[in-house]
């Protein structure tokens, strides 16, 4: 599963329009559940227990801008508590780009 939060779900819906794109993405990740997040906190823990129980997912990718890895520590405590079975990787960026800088977010999500 994906979880992609600000720019990083502005970015990704280029995949809908580009069929190039979308090929990258489904070498890379397979078949994939996407969330598109535009709520840092809280996070919807009942969506991510329900999604986890009814589809095989084993891993959950978070891609968020900034310092302070909000969803990923929520999405991590909530794996913990509840005793799933599935990964939480942090694959976002470390920082947040300056406004005249343009970081290709969708690019980020196919290369890392």
């Amino acid at each position: 599963m994906l979880v992609v939060n600000g720019p990083f779900g502005e970015d990704f819906r280029l995949v809908d329009d580009d069929p190039a794109l979308k090929d990258r993405l489904l070498n890379k990740y397979g078949d994939v559940v996407v969330i598109e997040s535009d709520l840092v906190f809280p996070q919807p823990g009942a969506l991510y227990e329900d999604l986890v129980s009814k589809h095989p997912i084993e891993k959950i990718y978070v891609f968020e801008e900034g310092y302070g890895r909000v969803i990923y520590l929520q999405l991590l405590d909530l794996v913990n508590r509840r005793d799933l079975e599935v990964k939480v990787l942090d694959l976002g960026i470390p920082y947040e780009p300056r406004i005249y800088e343009r970081f290709s977010y969708i690019d980020h999500i196919l290369n890392v």
